[in-house]
């Protein structure tokens, strides 16, 4: 799931609501938040405004989830780093 996350947030552009995520993946913004979390101390940069929602801004270099989430998910099914 944190690879269909990073999917989403890629580009940084565009801000993606916690209800937008949590609808899209299945879970509730809490979920959602604590992902978010997860995701910030494996080394992603992810910006958070209030009523606006996450976009990522910077990544750590060749994360697993990063590399899945560019792949698109649909070719491979296990990825080892």
């Amino acid at each position: 799931m944190p690879e269909r996350l990073l999917r989403m947030l890629q580009g940084g552009e565009k801000f993606h609501s916690g209800e937008e995520i949590g609808s899209e993946l299945g879970i509730t913004r809490t979920a959602v938040w604590k992902k978010i979390g997860a995701l910030r101390d494996r080394g992603f940069v992810i910006e958070a405004k209030r009523s606006r929602g996450y976009r990522l801004l910077e990544s750590p270099d060749l994360s697993r989830e990063e590399i899945i989430a560019g792949l698109g998910g649909t070719l491979w099914r296990e990825v080892v780093c």
